[in-house]
């Protein structure tokens, strides 16, 4: 149940980070937030969001133009 608990608030922590810090701080929270250090699932989930964040950001600097970027991890 606690480790629940841990999983949500990270979660709930990472969605604020998300939503409320450019792609550049973006990665800058990622990297000493140590829960996301520690365990490599958290990492992998950071990684897709700051892509997303990324492509979110790109898209609203040219919307005349919308793009599709696969990204693969090996």
């Amino acid at each position: 149940m606690e480790r629940g608990l841990e999983r949500t608030n990270l979660a709930l922590r990472l969605a604020d980070i998300f939503r409320s810090l450019t792609s550049q701080r973006l990665d800058v929270a990622f990297k000493t937030t140590h829960e996301i250090q520690r365990s490599k699932a958290d990492k992998v989930v950071a990684i897709e969001m700051f892509h997303v964040k990324s492509y979110e950001e790109t898209y609203m600097l040219d919307k005349s133009y919308p793009t599709t970027v696969r990204i693969f991890h090996v």
